[in-house]
């Protein structure tokens, strides 16, 4: 048959072909016509036309179905019966792709039931009688209506789909068409990708008050990660204790990632870093101070922040690349390792929350992470070294190696593969990462025996030669506040340094804090406690509010306890109520007795 259709074809012969596939000429002409149809994907069936049993159109039925209740002798009646009534099908379309059809609202979800029962009502509106199909059926055309949902619904997926099974499915639609992203890593650090994920556990703060060591939940952990897509190694992360984590605790993670890491100290029993574990800022010393070309964010609020969209973005030198909203297919690979991170580590703990409302692991973890006393340092430990050990485990979608393995074979290319894209060195206008800019305007006053300084954050600054530049009093300075925000750099508005500034006769130079840190507590409604020493005071006054809040509700997770963890692991304090009263050794003064007891008078009978 192949060899006349090619015959006819390439001559226009329809004698001499038919007589080379030994067949009719209508019949070279219909076979030809199946191998010239379009199939559904837009392209011709070609020489599988002429298969035997392959179907190049849907069957349609000619003949009128038998008015009579019999299950056979129907094949094609409910497609026929569509045909001949328009109106009909446009409405089953409609209530089953959840479209609004004239004068009614439209229903999520249509059952099949439903459908069908909404059939039989436009049948009668329609004017068909119980001698007409398919009413005169025992079923009256329930499993058509059936099938048909299920053959609309793979018609047209993209539109019925979102109604049927939800928005998730829909959007999982979008993978899988064997399409290329135009943006795809060729090599590491081409594209880096970072979000947050609260962690499926609850930590606890501990407190040492009168009555002893007391463990008060805290809210759950936020946990920012920084990964290469190429090799898909966790290049960088941070933590952040607080309810919603900041721009500055998203940046923190990129500082993590070009700081030589050192592996924690051990704080839980069983768990230790496997050979070869870290990151790549502590092992590969070839890829210090590297940055991504393009780097993969999504729509947190945070993301848009000037500390993200400006400083981050300048000082990497890369192009940011904001993901559509609800699109965690924008960042696929970080999301996969999110639930790696929490099904080989936080899950498995017994304070954990589960991965669902329902899941039945979560036994109450508030009070399981009290009575057992988990605290959130032993759930940093575990975040590091998972970390850690993520990054020396081999994958199969890299070969068997490890995401280590591909830097560090990628490190040691040298002038055989790409340039390594490294960070520019910082300057007065550009800082390093982790560094917040705050101009201040200089303050002070001859006539007064004032010395010039600085003021922001609730504390003044100085030094020796800023103390004797009169000429700069009335003027804007650029200051360089670091993480630890007791010193900070300044600058002329040309870039010309004027030193180290410290605080001046204040508290705040005593413990490590961060500026956002010194914000929440002069914003706090404990402002009395602000003396001498403002942390350990405002530390001693939330822990004695916290340890009193606990007696009263032991499991319940507290917001204070939350913002004291962080300030704890920030600056260092010892977390610690104010001390119990003494109790008095004098022995109790009794009073004397001062009226007699009476006889008691037996009554006789």
């Amino acid at each position: 048959m192949s060899a006349g259709i090619a015959v006819y074809v390439e001559t226009g012969h329809l004698t001499r072909a038919a007589k080379i596939a030994q067949v009719s000429r209508s019949v070279l002409i219909r076979q030809l016509n199946r191998c010239v149809t379009l199939a559904d994907d837009g392209r011709l069936y070609g020489w599988a036309g002429l298969l035997h049993g392959m179907r190049t159109c849907d069957y349609r039925r000619k003949k009128s179905p038998p008015n009579r209740n019999d299950r056979n002798g129907h094949a094609g009646a409910f497609t026929q019966f569509l045909t001949e009534h328009p109106e009909i099908q446009d409405k089953l379309d409609a209530l089953i792709l959840g479209r609004r059809i004239s004068g009614e609202v439209a229903e999520a979800r249509v059952s099949a039931k439903t459908a069908w029962s909404r059939l039989c009502s436009w049948c009668f509106d329609a004017g068909v009688d119980q001698q007409s199909y398919p009413l005169n059926t025992k079923s009256q055309g329930r499993r058509s209506v059936a099938r048909y949902i299920a053959e609309l619904v793979q018609r047209s997926p993209h539109g019925a789909v979102d109604t049927r099974f939800g928005e998730n499915a829909a959007y999982k639609l979008r993978f899988g068409t064997a399409r290329r992203s135009p943006i795809c890593a060729m090599a590491p650090f081409d594209i880096g990708q970072c979000d947050a994920h609260k962690i499926d556990c609850i930590g606890t703060l501990e407190i040492t008050g009168p009555v002893g060591p007391q463990f008060v939940p805290i809210e759950r952990l936020w946990l920012i990660a920084y990964l290469d897509s190429y090799s898909r190694c966790v290049l960088g992360y941070s933590v952040g204790i607080t309810t919603q984590p900041s721009a500055q605790t998203i940046e923190a993670a990129f500082v993590a990632a070009n700081v030589p890491w050192q592996p924690m100290e051990a704080s839980i029993l069983g768990i230790k870093y496997a050979q070869g574990a870290g990151f790549p800022s502590g092992l590969i010393p070839e890829l210090a101070q590297c940055s991504p070309c393009v780097l993969n964010l999504d729509n947190a609020m945070q993301h848009y922040s000037h500390v993200i969209a400006e400083h981050l973005r300048r000082r990497l030198g890369c192009i940011i690349a904001y993901g559509g909203l609800a699109d965690w297919g924008h960042n696929a690979l970080l999301e996969r390792w999110f639930k790696t991170l929490e099904t080989r580590g936080f899950q498995r703990l017994p304070s954990t929350t589960g991965s669902h409302p329902g899941d039945p692991r979560a036994r109450d973890p508030a009070r399981t992470a009290s009575r057992l006393g988990i605290t959130y340092q032993q759930l940093l430990y575990l975040a590091d070294v998972l970390c850690a050990n993520y990054n020396a485990t081999p994958h199969r979608a890299l070969g068997g190696q490890s995401p280590l393995d591909v830097l560090r074979a990628f490190a040691q290319r040298k002038f055989d593969g790409p340039l390594l894209p490294a960070l520019p060195a910082p300057s007065w206008n550009s800082p390093a990462l982790g560094v917040e800019i705050v101009t201040p305007v200089v303050h002070g006053s001859i006539r007064l025996g004032r010395r010039p300084y600085v003021e922001f954050g609730g504390a003044r600054y100085s030094n020796a030669y800023l103390q004797s530049a009169w000429h700069l009093i009335g003027k804007r300075i650029v200051v360089h506040v670091p993480r630890d925000a007791r010193t900070c750099d300044a600058y002329l508005s040309n870039g010309f340094a004027l030193g180290e500034l410290t605080i001046l006769h204040s508290g705040w130079g005593r413990y490590a804090h961060t500026l956002e840190m010194r914000r929440k507590i002069q914003a706090s409604d404990d402002v009395k406690v602000l003396d001498d020493d403002p942390i350990q005071g405002f530390s001693r006054t939330l822990a004695t509010r916290v340890e009193k809040r606990s007696r009263k509700r032991p499991n319940k997770i507290s917001h204070d306890a939350t913002f004291l963890a962080d300030l704890e692991r920030e600056s260092g304090v010892t977390v610690a109520t104010t001390a119990a009263p003494k109790r008095s050794t004098q022995e109790p003064h009794i009073r004397p007795l001062t009226n007699r007891l009476k006889a008691v008078v037996w009554k006789g009978r």
